[in-house]
């Protein structure tokens, strides 16, 4: 039994049924006061490396530890390296390397990920496979040239509306789908994509969920057993650590948080070198302005192949960067799972995460103390947030976008954050920015 409490306002206790890698439940994740009359609280992943900083190995190997477990599971396949990849993730410490650890998939299967927090866990978990897998994420924008395979709704969220823009053939071979997200607490989203699927793609009849924590309740679970039932497929769950939660408390507190100085650093070299050849598609922003720059295909939005994933992650450099004692590679919004492995093939202690568009509470006494906020670069009109980055924590940081739709949201970010700053734009190029941040403690 776990119980988590900021300042005692809201308290959880969590009971946990399943657990098959003995993870303690602080290795995994800690509470945090969330902004949301829904749902007040959160799980932040210590795992993720979404709203805190992490090890880049950290979610990579959880991704593929998800892998080994679909395999054991589904096939009673046991992966060589499942073991390293636990005793890594307990020590923080990478043992295994993961171009060496691939496997093919033993039938076609096709993975979603689900936009934002999970698009570079279900890469992740795709990125155990070598073959007979394919994969595409969700995502939360509009692309003016085509039109969305899917759309649901997302429980629980701040931001509901959930695309697909899958290829026409993309689900033609597959015999399984498999979903993957970072939290199950309800389960209701799964069920909402899963309807839509099995209405579009018929001739698919076995679904599996896959996330590290699951905290559906006997009548949830009793849900999916009728959704199953009721749909004639067969709907599987796997899951790094399983159990219920009780909420005790209310937290009702308006948070107030200064506005950013509009202040920019200064860019002193522009390198205009893409990373990526970009796809020439035309996106609208929330607040409806168009940006005609081209999307990266290798980031999964628009379906990949595991061949095609294999022989891209084979040829990517890193660019020339400045070294640095320590450093932070920062993904953007869906941005997560290229920043990461750019992250892991940089030198030195070098560190990941990535912006949100989840409104967390700030709190001295939480996992989450400090907050950026700034407009989404990537999608013009949507509040972004980093949190629970400190002045002097870092030497050096490095800003992952995949495109930019809205400069003056970039250039506000960027000005805020308190350290010299490279800017990496998949589809142009690398910029760097001088090194005289604004903080926003310090307004």
């Amino acid at each position: 039994m776990g119980i988590f409490s900021i300042d005692q306002r809201l308290t959880v206790t969590t009971t946990i049924h399943d657990n098959p890698y003995d993870f303690d439940e602080a290795q995994l994740f800690d509470m945090a006061l969330r902004i949301n009359k829904k749902r007040q609280f959160l799980f932040v992943s210590k795992v993720l490396g979404k709203h805190l900083h992490v090890k880049p190995f950290v979610p990579l190997y959880t991704g593929f530890l998800l892998a080994c477990r679909f395999l054991a599971q589904q096939y009673g396949q046991m992966h060589p390296a499942m073991n390293q990849f636990v005793t890594s993730l307990k020590e923080n410490e990478p043992t295994v390397e993961l171009e060496t650890q691939r496997v093919a998939a033993p039938e076609k299967i096709a993975v979603i990920g689900f936009a934002e927090t999970a698009t570079a866990l279900g890469h992740a978990f795709f990125n155990a496979f070598s073959a007979n897998a394919t994969y595409i994420h969700t995502t939360r924008e509009r692309i003016c040239e085509r039109s969305a395979s899917i759309a649901f709704e997302e429980e629980h969220s701040h931001a509901t509306s959930h695309r697909l823009y899958a290829p026409v053939h993309f689900f033609d071979e597959a015999t399984q789908i498999v979903l993957v997200d970072d939290e199950m607490s309800t389960g209701k989203t799964n069920l909402n994509i899963i309807a839509e699927l099995t209405t579009r793609y018929p001739h698919i009849t076995r679904y599996t969920v896959v996330s590290i924590l699951d905290w559906r309740n006997e009548a949830e679970r009793a849900a999916y057993e009728a959704f199953a039932e009721q749909h004639g497929i067969t709907l599987h769950i796997v899951t790094l650590m399983a159990g219920e939660m009780a909420v005790e408390g209310a937290f009702y507190e308006e948070e107030v948080v200064p506005n950013p100085l509009d202040s920019h650093k200064s860019c002193t070299a522009t390198i205009d070198e893409p990373l990526v050849e970009a796809l020439a598609l035309t996106s609208q922003s929330e607040d409806g302005s168009y940006c005609t720059q081209g999307y990266a295909r290798e980031t999964g939005r628009f379906g990949l192949t595991a061949e095609e994933n294999v022989a891209f992650l084979q040829q990517l450099t890193v660019p020339t960067l400045p070294k640095h004692a320590k450093t932070l590679v920062i993904g953007t919004g869906e941005c997560m799972f290229l920043p990461m492995m750019l992250a892991q093939m940089l030198d030195g202690d070098v560190y990941t995460q990535s912006t949100t568009r989840s409104p967390i509470f700030v709190d001295a006494h939480s996992v989450i103390y400090e907050k950026y906020r700034f407009n989404s670069p990537e999608n013009a009109g949507v509040p972004n947030f980093l949190y629970s980055i400190s002045k002097g924590q870092f030497d050096h940081m490095i800003v992952v976008v995949e495109r930019v739709a809205d400069p003056q949201g970039l250039a506000s970010f960027v000005g805020q954050l308190p350290a010299p700053v490279t800017v990496v734009e998949l589809t142009k190029g690398v910029s760097q920015y001088d090194d005289k941040p604004v903080y926003e403690n310090e307004l």
